[in-house]
């Protein structure tokens, strides 16, 4: 999960520097209000296309260029980045719950017992009389609450 933690972070810091590169851009190259220049960068790198709020300088346009360049595939990579992370995720539960079913299913001659509380403990002592085989399983947080 930390591998999956970390993606999330880089793709959150590649986001928020763009974001912020073009904010800043723009206000320094064209005067632009800082919500304007924010909301000029967002509609660049998101590739909505609204149009210039107001019209760029020579200036701007070299600098609305590069932002279109790094900031379409920064989206870009986020967007996959995040796609491939939550199929990650999805597939690792899929083939977590399968490895596990197929553990169980290989299982044979085996009793394990979750919990030696009041009905563990009255479930253990039947084994007991069967002389059958058994495993107990107890977590220990809880033990010293039980007893």
């Amino acid at each position: 999960m930390g591998h999956m933690r970390r993606r999330l972070i880089v793709i959150g810091i590649a986001l928020a520097s763009v974001l912020s590169v073009g904010t800043i851009g723009f206000i320094w190259i064209e005067h632009y209000p800082v919500f304007e220049a924010f909301y000029m960068t967002l509609t660049t790198v998101t590739t909505v296309g609204y149009g210039e709020i107001r019209g760029l300088s020579h200036s701007g346009r070299v600098f609305n260029s590069f932002l279109i360049l790094f900031g379409v595939t920064t989206i870009f990579l986020a967007v996959g980045a995040m796609t491939q992370t939550i199929i990650e995720l999805e597939l690792n539960q899929f083939f977590g719950k399968r490895r596990v079913k197929n553990m169980i299913d290989k299982l044979e001659g085996h009793i394990i017992l979750c919990g030696f509380g009041r009905v563990g403990r009255g479930a253990a002592e039947e084994f007991r009389m069967t002389n059958c085989e058994c495993r107990i399983h107890e977590a220990e947080p809880f033990s010293s609450m039980r007893r």
